[in-house]
């Protein structure tokens, strides 16, 4: 198969050798993605975030609009189109040792919106629990993002230099 063959002659891995077939069959739906490889508009793999949502009736919209954009911004302006579900908080015990924890990731579900997901120990847990409890946020299985961004609010205050002098001069 042609997966085979770029993953064991030509040395590719087997998640870049799966985000070039995605991309070559696009292409032969929407010949626009080669021309903006070829162009060096956009990457292989804005083309790869793009090629699932491209129609007959959008893609030249969508290429033209993702023309220059990383593959973070292209996340970001096609959850604007079709957002994501939001993922319901809450901390859930990692499995056993024998699993290797997943992927730490940051994806936007919706404008201005992004679900974060990484696996913490125990203590990570605790601490959110007691920062909870200390800061008067409630439930910390419920409102981690708000525990959390208080945590880093007091932590860039106190250690990022120009973020506590922006501060200091609001204050002012």
């Amino acid at each position: 198969s042609l997966f085979d063959y770029c993953v064991k002659r030509l040395g590719l891995s087997e998640g870049c050798t799966a985000l070039r077939i995605q991309v070559s069959r696009a292409c032969c739906s929407h010949p626009l993605i080669l021309d903006a490889l070829a162009g060096q508009r956009i990457s292989l793999s804005v083309a790869g975030k793009l090629a699932a949502h491209l129609t007959v009736e959008n893609r030249q919209r969508l290429m033209t609009d993702c023309a220059g954009m990383s593959k973070r911004e292209v996340e970001e302006y096609l959850v604007r189109l079709a957002p994501k579900p939001v993922v319901s908080p809450g901390v859930r015990k990692r499995p056993a040792p024998a699993t290797p924890p997943p992927p730490s990731s940051i994806e936007p579900c919706q404008p201005d919106v992004y679900n974060v997901r990484f696996a913490a120990g125990r203590g990570l847990v605790d601490k959110l629990v007691r920062a909870a409890v200390v800061g008067g946020v409630g439930d910390a299985h419920r409102n981690l993002a708000e525990i959390l961004e208080r945590a880093l609010d007091v932590y860039l205050d106190k250690f990022d230099p120009i973020e506590r002098q922006q501060r200091r001069d609001q204050r002012a």
